[in-house]
Order: structure tokens, then C-alpha cells, then sequence
């Protein structure tokens, strides 16, 4: 299946159609796939491709892209035109598990394996360091089931000798159901007249 990316001006009535591409990296050795980019056009493919090798360092990977909207991972072909289909290990990574087959050389964090990403961060990327690393790895309940707090902003304040302790519930407080009268309401929308 070959694809002609051309941004127009071919003979009329032959234009390519709108819209945008969704660029996936695949990694050859099971099939499994993750998104690049959503909404892309072919001009951004170079660097795509770029990101996929970058993304999964310890795997041999290859960019594909499909028609966003209107196409799945079924439609998509890589940039020299080879269909996802045509891969020997298609979807293999639904039936089996290959450990050998990982972004991540043995033994290497993801921090590590990711440490090339970082040099390419823009503003408000989220980076994936050595901390953050194990943070994101422990598991988010205990083992029965209660969540796990692990905000570790909680454990970084100190308790200051001016701060008072916190106050009672008091006595005029109102009642479930019932408004409070000292509480200020704010009124956001026309006053309703309502007739008996």
C-alpha cells in the first residue's frame, strides 16, 4: 500500500483529502504501538520519527501513521509505505509476552532509558527523572485495598507555632439541609419570582 503524501497542487481535482495524520511508534520485535502525535501532517514525520527512536532506545522501532479521523492502526503504513499488517510480528503482543523484547536495556530504570527525552523537553513537559521514576512504579493501594497517600509535600511541611489548631465544629453551624444564615452567599443569576 503506498501513500502519496503531497500538500496539493497536483492535477485538478486531484488534491490530497483534508484532515490530519495520527503517527504511531511501533516496535518491530512484538508489534506493540504507542502514539507520537494525534493530529500531525506529513511535514512533522521527519521529526516523529525522531521521538519514536528516541522514545525506546533498547528496541529496534519504525514511525507509522493513519488518517486522523477515519483510520485505525489497521490502515496504518510506515514511511517508506509498508502497512502495520504486512510486519511479520503484527500484534504479537497481544498473544505473548517477549521479555527479551523492551525500550529498556536489563536492568535500566526508565529514567535511564529515557534520558535522551530530556534534553528535548519544552515548557511544561513532565520529566521523567530517578525520583519521579520509583514514585510512578509504587502501587497506589496498600494491600487492603486503602489508598496510599503519597503526597510528599504533606510530609515536607513542619508544623508552625502559629498556626492554631483546628477549631470545633460550632454550635450555630447549620444543620444538614438547612442553610447557614451567617454564611455570605453569593447570588450568581436572575432573582426568581416565585408566586403562591
Amino acid at each position: 500500500m503506498e501513500r502519496a503524501f503531497t500538500s496539493g497542487g497536483d492535477a485538478p481535482g486531484q488534491s490530497m483529502p483534508s484532515g490530519t495524520f495520527r503517527t504511531i511508534c511501533v516496535r518491530t520485535c512484538d508489534g506493540y504501538y504507542y502514539p507520537i502525535s494525534f493530529a500531525t501532517s506529513p511535514d512533522h514525520f521527519a521529526d516523529d520519527e525522531k521521538s519514536c527512536q528516541r522514545s525506546c532506545p533498547a528496541a529496534e522501532v519504525m514511525l507509522f501513521s493513519h488518517r486522523n479521523p477515519g483510520e485505525d492502526v489497521n490502515q496504518a503504513v510506515s514511511i517508506s509505505g509498508q502497512p502495520y499488517t504486512s510486519l511479520p510480528n503484527a500484534f504479537r503482543y497481544r498473544q505473548t509476552v517477549d521479555a527479551a523484547c523492551s525500550c529498556r536495556h536489563p536492568g535500566e530504570s526508565w529514567a535511564q532509558a529515557l534520558k535522551s527525552l530530556n534534553d528535548t523537553g519544552e515548557q511544561g513537559d513532565i520529566v521523567v527523572n530517578e525520583q519521579r521514576a520509583r514514585a510512578l512504579s509504587q502501587p497506589r493501594v496498600d494491600a487492603q485495598g486503602k489508598p496510599i497517600k503519597s503526597d510528599p509535600r504533606a510530609n515536607a511541611r513542619p508544623a508552625t507555632q502559629d498556626s492554631a489548631p483546628p477549631s470545633a465544629p460550632s454550635e450555630t453551624a447549620a444543620t444538614p439541609g438547612k442553610p447557614d444564615p451567617s454564611r455570605p452567599v453569593r447570588n450568581v443569576g436572575p432573582p426568581f419570582i416565585t408566586t403562591r
